[in-house]
């Protein structure tokens, strides 16, 4: 059990919600959340709990809703008249309280295509989020052609996350193949 939920940071491709067809980021950002209010839970367990977090946000009036209130932020001509550096003081704010209230994050790139006459010099495409101040470990998926690639960034001296992640991939007939930087001997 613990006092406080495992929250990761998804965010949301709003365009399929939405009609849109912008090439401008167009994502609001919701919680997959974990509260483990027992001492051991089953790998089915807690996808389904976690699933059901995702599935009651990520809906059109709650899409809705999150993307009308950054929008009204911009529209409100009070906050309009405040100085930039009085703005940008509070998005630090915002942005690291927003981070603290996360335990991970965790972002889909998506498939990455190239013009035809490229794809042959291009093996695939790696990505990687940085860390923040209570984020130990992030995540970033990105695709090209048939390869899938998950990066996991962490500042964190113990694998175990990490090595849990691919094990449970490699043992449900997922074929991993595991790259790394060279910090950690394994």
């Amino acid at each position: 059990p613990s006092e406080r939920p495992i929250s990761s940071c998804v965010p949301v491709n709003l365009r399929p919600y939405f009609d849109s067809i912008t090439l401008k980021n167009f994502f609001v950002i919701v919680s997959a959340v974990f509260h483990p209010k027992k001492e051991s839970y089953t790998f089915d367990e807690v996808v389904q709990i976690v699933a059901e977090s995702l599935r009651s946000q990520i809906n059109r009036e709650h899409l809705e809703n999150l993307f009308a209130y950054n929008v009204s932020n911009e529209k409100n001509f009070i906050l309009r008249a405040v100085p930039l550096f009085i703005k940008n003081i509070a998005i630090r704010y915002v942005y690291h309280s927003s981070a603290l209230a996360n335990t991970t994050t965790v972002t889909n790139i998506g498939n990455i295509q190239v013009r035809e006459e490229y794809q042959k010099y291009i093996k695939s495409f790696y990505a990687f989020l940085s860390m923040s101040e209570g984020q130990n470990i992030k995540g970033t998926i990105c695709s090209y052609r048939d390869t899938l690639v998950f990066t996991i960034s962490s500042n964190l001296a113990d694998t175990a996350v990490q090595r849990g992640f691919f094990r449970r991939l490699s043992a449900d007939g997922i074929p991993v193949q595991i790259e790394t930087n060279g910090v950690y001997d394994e």
